[in-house]
């Protein structure tokens, strides 16, 4: 199986650091729970086993993948749901951010006068 890949540069350094570490700490709970094979996680992620053995070794994972990885968190793993849930947000919150969606301030706001 193949894999695709987003810009990581496209996204800033702060917020794919934080997604990757929150990803690999997510792979490894899912991972060491009951019934869960890496078979079952790589067939989920539409890569192989030697791919997540290499996403648990330090090499980064894409967007994409880190969103399938909290949705079958969610769905099949529901004790570590709360921690998938936190990393889909952190990933759409990045993913807006790079499109252009949030908003990027200069300058302090201004103070009120009350």
């Amino acid at each position: 199986m193949t894999e695709r890949s987003v810009d990581p540069g496209a996204l800033g350094a702060k917020h794919t650091t934080l997604a990757r570490g929150r990803a690999r700490e997510l792979l490894e709970r899912v991972l060491s729970s009951t019934g869960v094979t890496t078979e079952m996680v790589a067939e989920a992620l539409l890569v192989s086993t030697a791919v997540i053995d290499a996403y648990r070794g330090g090499r980064p994972m894409p967007l994409e993948v880190q969103l399938l990885l909290a949705a079958l968190t969610i769905e099949r793993v529901p004790q570590h749901g709360r921690f998938a849930r936190q990393l889909r947000s952190q990933i759409k919150a990045a993913i807006s951010y790079a499109a252009g969606e949030t908003v990027v301030h200069t300058e302090a706001p201004p103070r009120n006068i009350w």
